[in-house]
């Protein structure tokens, strides 16, 4: 245990990690987080999120911390709203990959950092525009994203087919998953991991002082980064044996509460 005094920066995924599976932060989990901060603790959240829908839930709680969204390829602190790392993926490979997804039907979603294309308007998407708002472009042609900087394509559904046509035609960009049903897609060596290393070394933090909570594929590269890699008792088993120690609660269960006090407090 590294419970002391001393300065950490401690990363947290977001959904199934620090939300529970409807989308909230419990009470225990707030309280636990806030703690932290009290007792010489940097907070970031990495997430495979898009910076606005990472936002939107970051803003209904009370708490400073950085923000690492669309899975490390944007880093900003959220007091200032200062851009520490920005990359965006090459065009061309940008404009393929949307063009397969038209010509295959794929459901693609399309960011940068304050953009946001579609290219099929499926229920899910219905719903969440209706809950908040947030109008997306329809893209029918990859040629409308020609001027836009591309931080981060998701696919949805049949996600082998993506990453089979990236390594087909050796793209220079990075791949993970998220979820079971979606695969993201980046700039070349993006991934938590790295934007972490990034924001340790701008914010002076050494691996010794980093500790990392999260419960998928997408953390791993995070928990290499980390002194102390902890996975949330609902990851994969797989994801659990990168980690140094597994919660013995679950994301319902305020597992990050329970890693913040064993690591902490």
């Amino acid at each position: 245990m590294i419970n002391c005094d001393c300065k950490k920066l401690l990363a947290i995924d977001l959904d199934g990690t620090l939300l529970t599976d409807n989308g909230n932060i419990t009470e225990g989990n707030l309280k636990s987080l806030k703690k932290a901060s009290e007792k010489n603790t940097t907070i970031a959240i990495a997430t495979g999120r898009a910076f606005f829908n990472a936002l939107r839930v970051i803003d209904k709680y009370d708490f400073d911390c950085y923000l690492i969204c669309f899975n490390g390829a944007l880093i900003v602190n959220l007091k200032n709203n200062e851009e520490i790392f920005s990359k965006a993926m090459e065009k061309e490979a940008a404009q393929k990959i949307v063009d397969l997804c038209i010509r295959e039907k794929l459901p693609l979603h399309v960011f940068g950092r304050t953009y946001w294309g579609i290219n099929f308007m499926d229920e899910a998407v219905k719903e969440f525009v209706e809950k908040q708002n947030i109008h997306p472009n329809i893209i029918r042609d990859a040629r409308q994203i020609e001027d836009i900087d591309i931080i981060n394509l998701v696919g949805i559904g049949k996600v082998d087919k993506i990453s089979e046509f990236i390594v087909k035609n050796n793209m220079k960009v990075s791949f993970t998953n998220s979820d079971k049903e979606s695969i993201d897609v980046m700039g070349e060596n993006v991934n938590k991991g790295n934007a972490l290393e990034i924001l340790a070394d701008k914010l002076n933090f050494r691996k010794e002082e980093i500790i990392s909570i999260g419960n998928y594929y997408n953390d791993v590269e995070m928990f290499k980064m980390s002194n102390v890699g902890i996975a949330i008792q609902n990851s994969p088993d797989d994801v659990k044996l990168h980690a140094d120690y597994v919660t013995q609660n679950s994301n319902n269960e305020e597992g990050v509460k329970e890693a913040i006090e064993k690591f902490i407090l």
